[in-house]
């Protein structure tokens, strides 16, 4: 505010300096005076009330519009300013255009501007047809690439299929082997079951007969001691011992009359025939 007073008092004297009496050129001195001077006198002091004004416009605007409207118009001149430029941006292209059109058409005429356009434009053309075309050979390496690895994967393809064609044939094996070895194990587990089911009834008859064999043997020894025989007590008591221990030596001479059959049999010749 201060610096607005400033202004307003030196626009003032300014005013004051030009109707001073005593300026050289006064109009009031017909010695000095001239119409020239007179009309620049007018212009300089028109001149210097309509700065007035418009400094006391902006005093006015100033006083009446606070920090926060100040702001808001300056806001809006930059939009304004922001939204100018953008549409400069968008028809510069075509103001270039028509001002180059009509600088070379006024300088150098109609027919030379369409010569330099159709060489411009015989120059883009060309540079857009080298673009054209490597483009279009970059796409035909890039087809050839591709067919390349498309008949890649058909092979893989065919021979992925033969591959699962074989395993399903081993899944199929492999499954039947299962099924089989599955019924194996069944038929083996009751097989065991029968086994030690007869080896559980072999040892109770095998314990029974152990039992019997030996309640006989002191039964037999008991009426040999009775009966009255022509064998005194010490061979009787050989033969109880002998009888007594026949469950052990029973194995070994089964074992030892198989091997003697067993010898001559094998001893036979085998290209022999039987019957004629």
């Amino acid at each position: 505010m201060d610096k607005l007073f400033s202004d307003l008092q030196n626009k003032t004297s300014d005013l004051t300096d030009l109707t001073d009496p005593t300026d050289p050129t006064d109009p009031t001195d017909p010695s000095k005076s001239t119409n020239k001077d007179s009309e620049k006198l007018l212009q300089k002091q028109q001149a210097s009330t309509e700065k007035l004004a418009a400094l006391l416009e902006q005093s006015l605007n100033t006083l009446a519009c606070g920090p926060a409207c100040q702001k808001a118009k300056i806001s809006e001149k930059l939009n304004q300013k922001y939204l100018n430029a953008q549409t400069n941006m968008q028809t510069a292209p075509i103001q270039l255009e028509t001002t180059k059109k009509n600088y070379y058409v006024f300088t150098e005429g109609k027919p030379y501007y369409d010569n330099m356009l159709e060489d411009e434009l015989k120059k883009k053309a060309k540079i857009l047809t080298k673009l054209l075309a490597e483009n279009f050979k970059e796409e035909i390496t890039n087809a050839k690439t591709m067919n390349a690895y498309y008949n890649t994967e058909l092979t893989n393809s065919s021979y992925t299929k033969e591959l699962y064609a074989v395993y399903l044939e081993k899944n199929k094996l492999i499954q039947n082997t299962i099924k089989n070895h599955h019924a194996d194990v069944i038929t083996n587990d009751r097989k065991t079951y029968y086994e030690t089911e007869a080896i559980e009834d072999l040892k109770y008859w095998y314990s029974t007969l152990w039992y019997v064999f030996y309640l006989f043997a002191i039964l037999i020894f008991t009426f040999a001691l009775i009966a009255r025989t022509s064998f005194n007590f010490i061979v009787k008591i050989f033969i109880l011992v002998i009888a007594l221990a026949y469950p052990y030596y029973a194995d070994f001479i089964a074992r030892s009359i198989y091997g003697v059959f067993y010898s001559l049999w094998k001893g036979l010749p085998k290209n022999v025939y039987n019957d004629l």
